[in-house]
């Protein structure tokens, strides 16, 4: 991120509301009370409100983009920020930096701004309901006006921050290019042409639309860095990129020019954890947008799933920011449960601050921005984040920095294909010194390039090497394949020694996906095979196991956390959570619960912080579901291993101590009862306790 001021860090920790611009009480008709609506906010908890500036129309007076018709001159910025100086809030403003307007208002004034489909007709979209609108082209002068906007609310208004929105409607929603004359001229003047038309093969056609998607993206990411320097020119306040929600982001070195992210999942639970897990560092700051845009803006649709995206955000470290917040003044009833969240956090924010992630599994990314990581890097993620298997992305850089990572007790590589040489050695001595590794498939076996390599350059300290199949063995795995992918190929559990993986519970067989033929040396166990469908016998080892100095060295020669992400099979989660749980010596957190009950272990001086949410019932309702149903969790009993003395166990929801007991370094704890969630502080006796705690 870039520098970031006072005013940015205190972004790190919001309770907000997000009001979009797209509904009621904005659109079709403005209904819209800056009183009443911050009042009602700062009731149930809310410290921030974030504003729409623009949805389908603009609702400030302004010289650039057309203002709704309702408006008469109101100001619904200045009468936010006024109301919200009264209950002392803070105001973050969002600007769309793309998007559609009206039909007849762009038609009428600003024809040349449509977004002109191939056919050379303007396209259309039905966005939020009410009349067509028309998507706009950045090539066009709308960008000349939405970047003059943003500059207008950065002098006028004493907001807090502003937030860029990319929304890319037309990009994003049709899949084409815009054929708009401007864009055409664009093409002329650096290929001598008109575009051609979208479902050409011609190579020469082919070239053309490439290079104009990736320039017509390029133009978007460089208007957003143009609107945050026009802020940053005026009044040094911050700015944050907003995350679409369809999943589209900007590159590591974009992002970093801004001061902070909102991040967006889709709908349900477990995109809302999986994407709140995924973070680059301690130092960026998130906002996570809690509940998704629904066609009733007038309703609270389940609360508690909201009260359980809340807590979980926090978990994770990042800020909750409610999507569709005018929802929650209709229903007192229905944004209790906010309200009751709201004020745990309120109530106990002292405690919460400043909490890292406790470090057991470090996943590492391909590259410095999570958001892009592999199918199997975010598979490993999702799969032990599930399991409660404490479990944090890191960056590739950290392996530069031995010091870093070797805080971690297992380093998890998911089909990192090249190493460089000196990681490697970093990722050599860290095993061999007591740590735990864990690697997928080609890891480490490509080289530069991303070619094959023809050796695995963690051979040393995995002990495998790659298996070159004879014709007969090709010919049976051809015959197993289905659309490049493996068909009828399955992974079966060897009979494992006392002190190996604890697979007791596991099916002997589960399904295996692309895999790596490969052969073990002498000092490895072979945990699992890779057989076909009809073939009893093992053609090759799916998991070793090797003891690698005071370390301990896992491979997986399959895919298994793509498949698992892709499927989400309750064996796969729970042997991907043993192999790193074995490398790790052993479980740091046992709970005997449904696997319902996420966990996340956070930790500062003084105390251990362990956040239990309840999603029992999440996985089989629909959204819509009765929002009063719920399955609490009686007499639930946890185990955590730390070697830290404990004094006192509190649940910070109830204010209650909690009695425990230990043994070595376990210490056994039993919940009476969880809700939709429950916060665990574990302190620590005698000097190392954090006077500053209220515990």
């Amino acid at each position: 991120m870039s520098s970031q001021s006072n005013a940015a860090d205190s972004l790190r920790r919001v309770r907000g509301i997000l009001l979009d611009a797209y509904s009621p009480p904005f659109f079709p008709q403005i209904e819209y009370d800056a009183v009443q609506t911050t009042r009602m906010m700062k009731r149930i908890g809310a410290d921030t409100v974030c504003l729409g500036a623009i949805g389908k129309w603009a609702y400030f007076p302004n010289e650039f983009i057309g203002a709704h018709p309702g408006l008469n001159e109101r100001d619904l910025i200045q009468e936010t920020l006024d109301a919200a100086r009264t209950e002392k809030m803070r105001v973050l403003v969002s600007v769309p930096i793309g998007g559609a307007f009206p039909v007849e208002y762009v038609e009428k004034e600003h024809p040349d701004w449509q977004w002109v489909g191939s056919s050379g007709r303007p396209r259309y979209v039905t966005l939020f309901g009410g009349p067509p609108a028309t998507p706009v082209c950045l090539n066009t002068d709308y960008r000349k006006a939405i970047l003059r906007v943003v500059r207008d609310i950065a002098s006028r208004y004493e907001v807090h921050a502003i937030i860029l929105e990319s929304l890319a409607v037309a990009e994003g929603i049709m899949n084409d290019l815009c054929y708009c004359a401007a864009c055409n001229a664009a093409a002329k003047e650096k290929f001598g042409r008109t575009l051609p038309p979208p479902t050409s093969r011609k190579k020469e056609d082919e070239e053309v639309l490439v290079h104009f998607r990736d320039s017509y993206r390029r133009l978007r990411v460089e208007t957003l860095k143009a609107a945050r320097e026009l802020v940053k020119s005026v009044k040094d306040i911050p700015v944050l990129y907003s995350q679409a929600e369809s999943g589209r982001s900007i590159a590591t070195d974009d992002l970093a020019a801004f001061d902070a992210t909102i991040r967006a999942a889709k709908a349900g639970f477990m995109d809302h954890i999986t994407t709140a897990s995924l973070r680059a560092g301690p130092d960026e700051i998130v906002l996570q947008r809690v509940g998704v845009h629904d066609p009733w803006p007038r309703i609270l649709v389940n609360p508690n799933q909201l009260t359980r995206e809340i807590i979980a955000t926090c978990a994770f470290g990042l800020s909750p920011l409610i999507a569709h917040g005018n929802k929650l003044f209709y229903d007192e009833v229905e944004a209790a449960p906010i309200a009751r969240t709201f004020g745990f956090l309120i109530r106990n924010e002292e405690d919460l601050a400043d909490l890292q992630t406790t470090r057991f599994a470090a996943v590492l990314t391909p590259n410095a921005n999570p958001e892009t990581m592999n199918e199997e890097t975010r598979g490993l993620t999702v799969a032990l984040t599930n399991a409660r298997v404490q479990a944090e992305p890191i960056c590739p850089a950290i392996l530069d920095s031995r010091d870093a990572f070797s805080k971690y007790r297992v380093l998890c590589l998911g089909d990192i294909g090249h190493l460089s040489p000196e990681r490697v050695e970093a990722i050599q001595t860290f095993t061999e010194a007591g740590g735990g590794l864990v690697a997928t498939y080609q890891t480490s076996f490509l080289d530069e390039t991303g070619k094959e390599s023809g050796a695995f350059a963690l051979a040393e300290v995995l002990g495998i090497a790659p298996l070159k199949p004879s014709l007969e063995l090709l010919s049976k795995i051809s015959e197993h394949q289905s659309r490049g992918e493996p068909m009828d190929v399955y992974l079966s559990v060897a009979d494992q020694p006392p002190g190996a993986l604890d697979l007791t519970a596991m099916p002997q067989r589960l399904p295996q996906s692309q895999f790596m033929p490969i052969t073990a040396g002498d000092d490895v166990f072979v945990a699992a095979h890779t057989i076909l469908g009809g073939e009893p016998d093992p053609i090759c080892p799916a998991i070793t196991l090797r003891e690698a100095g005071k370390g301990r060295a896992v491979y997986i020669a399959g895919t298994l956390a793509s498949l698992y992400l892709r499927y989400r099979l309750p064996g796969i989660r729970d042997l991907l959570a043993a192999c790193v749980n074995w490398a790790g010596g052993g479980e740091m957190l046992s709970i005997f619960g449904p696997a319902s009950l996420f966990a996340v272990m956070k930790e500062k001086p003084g105390v251990r912080v362990l956040f239990l949410i309840n999603c029992t019932g999440e996985r089989h309702e629909p959204l819509a579901a009765s929002s009063a149903h719920f399955a609490p969790l009686h007499k639930l009993q946890l185990r955590l291993r730390t070697p830290d003395p404990v004094g006192l166990v509190r649940d910070l929801v109830s204010g209650t101590e909690l009695d425990f007991d230990r043994t070595g370094d376990l210490v056994r704890v039993t919940v009476p009862k969880i809700a939709e969630f429950a916060v665990l502080a574990f302190c620590t006796e005698g000097p190392k306790a954090d006077p500053g705690l209220k515990l």
